[in-house]
């Protein structure tokens, strides 16, 4: 394993269970082992096992964005040092761990939940997880959008909710094919 590699799991560790918005916040603003909010890098045992089993690398780090260094840290400092070098930089690929949320009229869960029969898109191939307020969707379902959106929206207003706005079911599916080409794999639909 790697610096990178210890530091990305760290950050995954960390974000896990937040929203996206949630987590670039953290990214952003939280993600300062200093004050004591980064788990991973906050006891000195475990800054110093990261600090003596990458210390060439930490050294490197540091060297490329801050510079030679006067004089040697202490592998805490150092550990410390290159995390704020090195945020930014993983953030990304931390990010695509993050499942997106979309707010969803209630009718929509329902039509996922019991779209095994009736719509013609095969969406038991498309959803990853059902419960009562949420459903877990491969974006993958936005190859064929255009049928998607029609048979959505036909499933919610026959067997679901003819009252249901059908523009708020289109807008669903608008942010599902949004998040498709935004190269995420899953997407989480909340009731709202």
């Amino acid at each position: 394993m790697s610096l990178r590699q210890t530091f990305l799991d760290i950050l995954e560790d960390n974000i896990e269970g937040m929203s996206k918005e949630e987590a670039k916040y953290y990214i952003d603003n939280d993600a300062i082992p200093e004050s004591g909010s980064v788990s991973g890098l906050i006891m000195y045992a475990e800054t110093e096992e990261i600090g003596a089993k990458y210390h060439s690398e930490l050294m490197q780090v540091v060297k490329d964005n801050f510079g030679e260094m006067d004089k040697c840290p202490s592998l805490n400092d150092l550990v410390w040092i290159a995390w704020s070098a090195m945020i930014h930089e993983i953030s990304e690929e931390a990010l695509q761990s993050v499942r997106t949320e979309i707010k969803v009229p209630w009718p929509v869960i329902v039509a996922f939940s019991e779209a095994s029969s009736g719509i013609s898109v095969d969406l038991s191939m498309y959803v990853d997880y059902v419960n009562e307020s949420r459903v877990g969707v491969d974006t993958d379902v936005a190859i064929d959008m255009e049928g998607f959106v029609a048979e959505l929206k036909a499933y919610v207003f026959y067997k679901v909710d003819e009252t249901e706005d059908m523009d708020a079911v289109e807008a669903v599916c608008e942010k599902i094919e949004e998040a498709y080409d935004n190269d995420e794999d899953y997407v989480d639909l909340v009731a709202s």
